[in-house]
């Protein structure tokens, strides 16, 4: 084996090890669960920082929805937060997208007074 497949077969390892034991199902319903619900009229959300954000199915950083990212202008609602992660839905404004839900982590995102009606505010 050349020095390159070795390594390529360290990473892959190494990644397939970070999260192997992370039950993203369970930890997406314990969040649920036990998460603090954010009310629907104030639950608008706006990006903050530099960068896509990552979308995770569960709120771990070892359950990363893959190819799954917001960038700042996304219109976003929040649903629960639970240890540094709020769950938010991303609502779709072009033809041919589609709604999609995962959990982010809650540094990323500030309250924009929006609520999940649009037009809605505090």
């Amino acid at each position: 084996m050349n020095k390159n497949c070795v390594l390529f077969l360290a990473l892959v390892l190494l990644s397939f090890g970070a999260s192997a034991g992370v039950d993203c199902d369970k930890l997406n319903a314990d969040g649920e669960d036990a998460a603090n619900i954010v009310p629907d009229f104030g639950s608008g959300r706006d990006i903050v920082g530099t960068g896509r954000v990552q979308l995770y199915w569960a709120p771990d950083n070892g359950c990363k929805m893959n190819d799954q990212v917001l960038v700042s202008g996304d219109m976003l609602f929040a649903h629960f937060t639970y240890k540094g992660f709020t769950k938010v839905s991303f609502i779709a404004m072009k033809k041919g997208d589609r709604d999609v839900t995962g959990w982010v982590i809650s540094s990323r995102l500030r309250e924009n007074g929006k609520g999940i009606v649009p037009g809605s505010a505090w």
